[in-house]
């Protein structure tokens, strides 16, 4: 399932870094709106799964896994990853 929830972020953060401004809030928006497409992602993936095994997979289960369980990690992503992206275009501009 997290691989699908992988490849989604990679997707949604891709295109929407090709469509938006560069401009600071738009690298939040972008991340925001792929964290939530990948988690929903990552949700429908799991009920597929639980079908199949035949186990369960509730509404709290998915809250737990997707948001109560991943708090640190948003965090940390929404701290680290505009300032790595906005480093990265800086360094690209002074060494063209």
């Amino acid at each position: 399932a997290m691989s699908f929830e992988l490849a989604a972020y990679g997707l949604i953060s891709g295109l929407m870094y090709r469509y938006t401004p560069r401009k600071t809030v738009s690298l939040y928006i972008s991340l925001v709106t792929a964290m939530l497409v990948g988690r929903i992602v990552w949700g429908i993936v799991m009920v597929i799964l639980s079908g199949v095994s035949g186990s369960s997979f509730t509404w709290a289960a998915f809250l737990a896994g997707a948001l109560t369980n991943a708090i640190p990690g948003i965090v940390i992503q929404l701290l680290l990853l505009p300032a790595l992206v906005l480093a990265l275009q800086r360094a690209q501009k002074t060494h063209i």
